[in-house]
């Protein structure tokens, strides 16, 4: 009984003498470093600029059209598990499916039974910012042309806007169990979306 009170009292003061660093060290950077003068320019009404005119393709000439496409699709519709997908749209610039999924660019020689390979994540993979030809799945689609022109794949686009990453898991297994078969690669690109959503709880 001696060693746990022993051990307590060795443990209360390391815990103690710890405390009384972190508030003498606190007291001393108060006390040191220099204090706000009150002049920091703080801009109340500051706002983000407009992405449409800001991104890395502004001068693009698909951009205008673009943009004006993604507003017309931010309408979505409930989705058991996911909780939201895009409603259909057909665009110049972006094109949804009856299912909510953004079309991916595929190579003509792909067959209907060509291995598929599944890309599910957030607005990167979804592709905010750029038409459906420059999605992250349709550079990938065209990248299995290039490099292996004889063994054609299907690439699918299940990202979404603001899906975290168990959205993209139950995406997967609603794919799984809607299309009947299996990919030979599902690609997970998630992470972002996740960091933010614990920052807002």
């Amino acid at each position: 009984m001696s060693r746990l009170f022993r051990f307590i009292g060795t443990l209360w003061s390391i815990v103690g003498i710890t405390l009384l660093c972190l508030i003498i060290l606190n007291a001393l950077l108060v006390w040191l470093l220099p204090k706000p003068d009150g002049q920091a320019r703080v801009e109340r009404d500051a706002q983000a600029p407009d992405i449409a005119v800001s991104d890395a393709f502004a001068d693009a000439p698909w951009n205008a059209d673009y943009w004006i496409e993604h507003e017309q699709t931010r309408a979505t519709a409930w989705r058991s598990y996911v909780y939201w997908r895009r409603q259909p749209f057909a665009g110049s610039q972006i094109r949804v499916d009856e299912h909510g999924f953004r079309h991916t660019w595929q190579n003509p020689e792909a067959g209907a039974d060509a291995p598929e390979v599944w890309v599910f994540g957030g607005s990167v993979v979804w592709g905010t910012g750029v038409p459906d030809e420059w999605t992250l799945p349709s550079q990938l689609a065209k990248l299995y042309a290039r490099l292996r022109p004889g063994q054609p794949v299907r690439v699918y686009n299940f990202g979404e806007s603001g899906y975290v990453s168990g959205q993209s898991r139950a995406a997967l297994a609603q794919a799984l169990a809607c299309r009947g078969r299996r990919p030979a690669l599902a690609i997970f690109v998630d992470g972002a979306n996740d960091v933010f959503a614990a920052f807002q709880s």
